[in-house]
């Protein structure tokens, strides 16, 4: 007898049907990872901007006034998606203490949207990050 059996084949494509699969989650993971790594230095470069900004402002601004603050200019849209910039700022010896996020909506957890509160933000499981800086009061 030439050829493979039934079995010798079934066996052999369920053997390929376990290899794309995983090559398949491999891709899939691929790509969540780059598309968040990208949503991450969005989210890096307006945090940064941002502090520079807040940095720069004469110290009795009501951006520097001790409260929660969100950005009015939210949501700022980067390549589609939606990121929004919040800050807490708390008296320190040197000056003002500016603890600020930037929360955006990766489709995976929550939306994301206005924080009434740092408690709220903390309480949400959308995407975020945090910057903390010193603004210094002459």
């Amino acid at each position: 007898m030439k050829g493979f059996s039934l079995i010798e084949v079934l066996v052999a494509l369920f053997v390929i049907m376990v290899f794309f699969a995983g090559i398949s989650k491999l891709t899939i993971l691929s790509v969540r990872s780059c598309r968040y790594s990208q949503d991450l230095t969005y989210a890096s470069a307006l945090g940064h901007s941002k502090l520079v900004a807040l940095s720069s402002l004469q110290p009795g601004s009501s951006d520097l006034s001790l409260d929660w603050h969100q950005d009015p200019l939210n949501p700022t849209v980067l390549q589609g998606k939606h990121f929004h910039c919040f800050w807490q700022i708390e008296e320190d010896p040197l000056g003002r203490k500016v603890n600020l996020f930037v929360a955006w909506g990766d489709n995976l957890r929550d939306r994301v949207r206005n924080f009434g509160s740092l408690d709220d933000l903390k309480g949400s499981t959308c995407a975020h990050i945090d910057f903390t800086d010193i603004v210094l009061i002459e």
